[in-house]
């Protein structure tokens, strides 16, 4: 935490903020907390000696500017009082990132707490903790020379996707502020491409995601540089079968996936370890769907050995509940590659509670602004405490997710089961199909489902 107040720091000294105020929050039960400020009523957190250490290798610095490096490598320049110039580095990735450039001779270098550490040569290991660096060097001098270093991090991140009409998709991001030509091949496809800087290009297959067995794509990647990528990912879809009677007919089917696996569905493993989870007559769900011309039918059957939801129809998701939401235009990996993570206005995100005042479905997110925030129709949720489960049945009009009703059609979906055992406890974890609901939103992650 040290390491990203100080860079929190770096990045609001770049910014033409006069005045900032840190807040501090914590816990999404009934009884979070929150505060402002870096002390506690019996005196400073630890997040106070980064903030001060920060502050006084930084005071009175001026901006500069902030050089395009690579995306994993952030870099700022200012000048201070003294006419010296200051760099600051980091490595945002998990491990560190080697720069090859030609250092000034005079460079003075610090850490977080203002302690100097020796350097010398063209090498220089940067971490996730910002280095500060002075230099009598004018700061173009420093921008020229950061123009020309070398970093040995990947120049692409590639990535498979499937679009909407079922076809496999190459994503690929150059990761520097340099065009790139780039060779790639993958299903016996092979194709020159030039990638502009930190842009992403998406390359089209003649290859249906239905051809590919189990869902394993591998490629690669090559630049002049003669270097290779290899991009390997492997898509799960599900089907989704036509009914003609509605949700009376989605009941009789198969489950499609069956939330039930420590492993593969809970979302810490530490929480089976610790008996928190005991297994599927705990918590688990059952996952039906069909579909018509004018309507998606889900049910969950969830097994549930505590039911318990007290909130209001907007905080249904704080106890047991369903959430579950949809990326119709299975876009999600093109915006994260562009940087851009979580749910967007075209996307979908629901809650399905049963609490004391009833079933209720709510909308967090639609492409259809109409349901924005609202307690939403259609739906029905019952507990049947002899057998331990609670059913939730929900019919969504294809109109509102912004899916055409096509066979073949293809959208990226995910759900969740919270599970809260005691009132007032909030649910203190949750199975799931993928991550990205809870605990941060990542629809990059979500399967596939398509329209049989």
């Amino acid at each position: 935490m040290a390491n990203v107040l100080s860079r929190e720091y770096v990045i609001i000294k770049s910014l033409e903020v006069q005045h900032w105020l840190y807040y501090k929050w914590t816990s999404f039960t009934h009884k979070e907390v929150q505060d402002w400020g870096m002390f506690a009523p019996n005196g400073p957190r630890p997040s106070a000696a980064a903030y001060a250490g920060t502050a006084r290798l930084m005071a009175n610095a001026t901006f500069v500017e902030k050089p395009e490096l690579h995306r994993a490598i952030q870099g700022y320049v200012f000048t201070m009082p003294d006419k010296r110039t200051l760099l600051v580095l980091w490595h945002s990735g998990e491990d560190s990132a080697t720069m090859l450039a030609d250092f000034p001779g005079d460079m003075e270098c610090r850490d977080v707490q203002g302690n100097q550490f020796p350097h010398a040569g063209r090498e220089f290991v940067l971490t996730a903790a910002p280095v500060f660096c002075y230099t009598k060097d004018s700061p173009q001098q420093v921008l020229a020379m950061l123009k020309e270093a070398d970093i040995s991090l990947p120049e692409i991140e590639g990535e498979f996707n499937v679009g909407q009409d079922g076809q496999v998709q190459l994503l690929l991001k150059n990761l520097t502020p340099n065009p790139l030509e780039v060779t790639a091949e993958f299903l016996n496809e092979k194709t020159k491409l030039k990638l502009a800087p930190n842009a992403v290009q998406t390359l089209i297959s003649k290859h249906a995601l239905a051809m590919v067995a189990k869902g394993e794509l591998k490629g690669v990647a090559s630049t002049t540089k003669g270097r290779k990528y290899s991009i390997q990912n492997t898509l799960t879809t599900h089907g989704i079968a036509p009914v003609a009677n509605g949700m009376n007919e989605v009941l009789s089917l198969p489950p499609i996936a069956v939330l039930n696996h420590a492993e593969l569905h809970l979302n810490n493993i530490d929480y089976h370890a610790n008996r928190l989870w005991t297994g599927p007559d705990d918590c688990s769900l059952e996952l039906r769907m069909g579909y018509d011309a004018d309507n998606l039918y889900i049910s969950y059957q969830v097994t549930d050995d505590i039911h318990c939801n007290e909130s209001a129809v907007h905080r249904l998701w704080a106890e047991d509940c369903v959430q579950f939401a949809f990326d119709p235009n299975c876009d999600a990996k093109v915006k994260a590659l562009q940087g851009k993570t979580g749910l967007f206005d075209d996307d979908s995100l629901f809650s399905f509670g049963l609490s004391h005042e009833g079933a209720g479905l709510f909308c967090h997110l639609s492409p259809d602004k109409g349901l924005l925030h609202t307690s939403m129709q259609g739906m029905q949720a019952t507990r049947d405490e002899a057998k331990k489960q609670t059913s939730y049945q929900v019919t969504l009009p294809w109109k509102n997710l912004g899916i055409e009703a096509v066979k073949g059609r293809i959208f990226a979906y995910n759900v969740i089961v919270m599970d809260a055992d005691a009132k007032g406890q909030g649910a203190i974890y949750w199975m799931q199909l993928t991550p990205g609901i809870a605990g941060g939103q990542n629809p990059e992650k979500y399967h596939y489902f398509q329209l049989q």
